[in-house]
Order: C-alpha cells, then sequence, then structure tokens
C-alpha cells in the first residue's frame, strides 16, 4: 500500500496568468480583504481605494414588515430563503422582467453592524469578488440598491445548494453527474485563482445549483487577494493571514497545523476544500466531518497517513506539529475508501487532498486531469437531472429519486450532516452567518 503522498503529481503554473507581483491583471483594482480572524490588509483596494459598487439611486423608502412594498421599485418579496448575522436572504421577484416576472436573490445588509462606511466588512469583499470576478461558475451581481439602513444586494437566483442535495439524496449521484459537478467547481475556483483571489470557504453550502444545472459559487466574506510570488515572499508582503477561515470539515492541514496566525498559506487552501467537495459527492457524507481541530487532524491523518518530512517539507517547522500527537498511521488509504473509483478518481482526488500545499493540485492542473477524459464523460450542463420535488418541499422531506430506487447495496452510508453545519439554502451566505 502506498504511503501518503506517494501518488501526488505537482502543481504548475497558471495559463495565461499575470506576471508576478501583487499588481496583476486585475479588473476594477480589487484589492486584499481581511479575513475573520483579523487579516492585516483591512479590506482596501490596492492604494487604499474603495472599490466601486454599482448603487442604485432608485432607493426610496425601506420596505417594512410583510414584504408587500417594492425594494428598489421593481422586487418584490416572496419569502425568507435564510437569515445570519448581518441580515436576510430573500426569494424575489422582478416585476420588471418579462414573462410576469423573473426571481431573483435579494440578500439585504443592515448598515447598523457597520464596520466601514455603514457597510460590514464582509460584504466589502463580497462586493469585489461579485464585480472583479464574473463568470458563469460565480453567482451573478446585477445590481446593488441602497435604500434606508439596508442595502441590498440583487443577485442570480439558485434552487438549490449543493449541501442540501447531498443530505437528502437517498443514493449516490451517477459518476458522470459528479464529473459534471466537479467540473463547473474547478471552473468557478480557477477564475477566481486566475484573479489572485482566493475563496477561502469552499463546502457544499457555498456551492449552488441553478434550475437549468448550473453551478455557481457563492458567499465570498472571506475571499482575498493572495500574492503572486513565492510564499516566502508572500508572507512578507500580505502579513499573517486568520487561521478562522473555512469551514473545520474542509480546512487544509497548513491551516491546522499552523497554529496562531498562519503567515503564508494560498490559495492551496481552496484545492484541499475541492478535494473533501468531491469526496462528499461520491460518497454523499462529508469526508472528515471533525468536532474540533484536535479530531480534524486525526480523521485526515487516519485516513491519508502521518506526514513527514520527506513529502511535506518543512513540516516539522509548523507551530502545531507535532508527531507524537498524531496517530502513527504511514499509508493513504484513499484506494480503500473509494474501493468502486478508478484509478483517474483515485489520483485527482488524491493530488486535491495532498498534505504539502507547493505539491497539491491547482486549479488548471485540476481541470486538465485525465478523470475527466475517461469514461464515463462528464454531463454537460443541459443534462444534468433536476430536482423539483427538493426545491418545493419543507423541511424534512426528501427529493424524488432521480434515476428509480437503487439496489441496497448503493445507499449512501454513514451519518448525515447535522442541521447545524448544513443550514439549508443560503443561509451562510449572509456574511456573518457561516
Amino acid at each position: 500500500m502506498p504511503e501518503s503522498g506517494l501518488m501526488t503529481p505537482a502543481g504548475g503554473p497558471k495559463p495565461g496568468a499575470p506576471p508576478p507581483g501583487r499588481g496583476g491583471a486585475k479588473a476594477g483594482g480589487a484589492g486584499g480583504g481581511g479575513g475573520a480572524g483579523g487579516d492585516g490588509d483591512g479590506g482596501e483596494g490596492e492604494n487604499g481605494e474603495e472599490p466601486r459598487h454599482v448603487v442604485s439611486e432608485r432607493a426610496g423608502p425601506p420596505p417594512k414588515g410583510g414584504g408587500e412594498e417594492l425594494v428598489g421599485g421593481r422586487y418584490k418579496r416572496v419569502r425568507p430563503l435564510g437569515r445570519g448575522t448581518y441580515g436576510v436572504v430573500y426569494e424575489a421577484l422582478d416585476l420588471q422582467a418579462g414573462g410576469g416576472g423573473g426571481l431573483v436573490a435579494l440578500k439585504r445588509v443592515r448598515s447598523s453592524h457597520a464596520a466601514r462606511a455603514g457597510v460590514p466588512e464582509t460584504t466589502v469583499r463580497e462586493l469585489r469578488v461579485l464585480e472583479t470576478c464574473r463568470h458563469e461558475n460565480l453567482v451573478g451581481l446585477r445590481e446593488v440598491i441602497y435604500s434606508g439602513d439596508c442595502l441590498w444586494l440583487v443577485l442570480e437566483h439558485c434552487a438549490h445548494d449543493l449541501s442540501r442535495l447531498v443530505d437528502w439524496m437517498s443514493f449516490p449521484f451517477r459518476e458522470s453527474e459528479v464529473k459534471g459537478l466537479l467540473l463547473q467547481i474547478l471552473r468557478g475556483v480557477a477564475h477566481m485563482h486566475d484573479h489572485w483571489t482566493m475563496h477561502r470557504d469552499l463546502k457544499p453550502s457555498n456551492v449552488l445549483l441553478t434550475a437549468s444545472g448550473t453551478v455557481k459559487l457563492c458567499d465570498f466574506g472571506l475571499a482575498r487577494r493572495f500574492h503572486a510570488g513565492s510564499r516566502e515572499e508572500a508572507a512578507e508582503v500580505q502579513g499573517p493571514l486568520s487561521p478562522t477561515v473555512v469551514t473545520l470539515w474542509y480546512r487544509a492541514p497548513e491551516i491546522l497545523l499552523g497554529g496562531g496566525s498562519s503567515a503564508a498559506y494560498d490559495e492551496a487552501v481552496d484545492m484541499w476544500a475541492c478535494g473533501c467537495v468531491f469526496a462528499e459527492l461520491l460518497k454523499l457524507r462529508p469526508l472528515f466531518p471533525g468536532a474540533s481541530e484536535a479530531e480534524q487532524l486525526r480523521l485526515i491523518v487516519e485516513l491519508l497517513g502521518r506526514p513527514s518530512e520527506r513529502i511535506w517539507p518543512g513540516v516539522s517547522g509548523l507551530s502545531g506539529f507535532s508527531a507524537d500527537s498524531l496517530p502513527n498511521q504511514p499509508y493513504n488509504l484513499l484506494p480503500r475508501e473509494f474501493p468502486s473509483l478508478g484509478k483517474e478518481g483515485l489520483d485527482l482526488l488524491d493530488g486535491l487532498l495532498t498534505f504539502c500545499p507547493r505539491s497539491r493540485l491547482t486549479a488548471r492542473d485540476a481541470l486538465a486531469h485525465e478523470y475527466f477524459r475517461v469514461r464515463p464523460l462528464p454531463k454537460d450542463v443541459g443534462e444534468m437531472p433536476s430536482f423539483p420535488v427538493l426545491a418545493e418541499a419543507q423541511d424534512g422531506e426528501g427529493p424524488r429519486p432521480l434515476h428509480g430506487p437503487p439496489p441496497p447495496a448503493v445507499q449512501a452510508p454513514g451519518r448525515k450532516r447535522p442541521r447545524a453545519e448544513a443550514r439549508g439554502r443560503w443561509s451562510n451566505f449572509l456574511g456573518g452567518g457561516g
């Protein structure tokens, strides 16, 4: 059985990326944003400038109560989709759209929680990404409306989030569907990384799915620019980065082992999270559902083996690393955990879940992987299944089976995520809500 890390391909440069340097070829002058634990840059633009947001002049009086008044003179709230620290996300009708009104998502942010110019820092970061990293696989921003003490973000409407689908699927996705979903996730991540931006909170509940089968990444409140040079330069230029990013189950080992302020992580933390999401699509349950950082590390080592200087140069220098406190398990057990996954799929999963950030696959490497070129081929967007019952179901109801009842042998084993972690649709798309 191979020792941990033996199958890992090395990462490569981003095709078409701008030359090294913090400036880069970045539209709109987007700058970095500090993390939840206090990253050093405070969220300003490259030269300390605020990002330019498209704020509607059609403000009008603030809507009240039952949602009958229109937001911006055109959007009628239908029902809340989720609540968080900084506001509420509503499903709404655009009354000026053709055909009697189109659905949008309205994210209300109250300025009473303001940290800067009446807008929470997480919202400033989210707006920066929404405006400067536009892509088919990132949720789209239509406009920003200021009304009274509220800021309203008008966003694309998405029928589902991946965590809800994973929680209530009665049997696994087909592998062609997993490939189609993963390809779209990687395309969105690659676009962010090509713009020198890391998401820092990738997880199934931040992966939305439209009724037509298109994946949309969302919740950019923790997103931040990363330095285009070496990790050594990054540590000096950008200062310490917050270790309190990425939901625990999807948090990369370099953050878990950094201890205190993790000074030099980069976009590789998003790729570890992509590996965890890939595994969850295959298993319909989280791969590393730790209840604490210590348990999270234990679960990782029990599956992937204990990291060493041979496979992760410099790991012994991390402040949180202690070989004696980790299980003495030297083997990579991914083949045993995923016995039906072919060699190409195992190689991709191993490349994403590689301990050493320098050796972990980049998003562009992953997109070019052989796994997506062998049968079954990835489902195109138009061929992805729909989930009509799940979109309308009350809490506690499951979706209609996609492909008919499976034999008992393929029923997804193991526990589902607690509802506190799943939180339903859109709920952690609220800045402070997740």
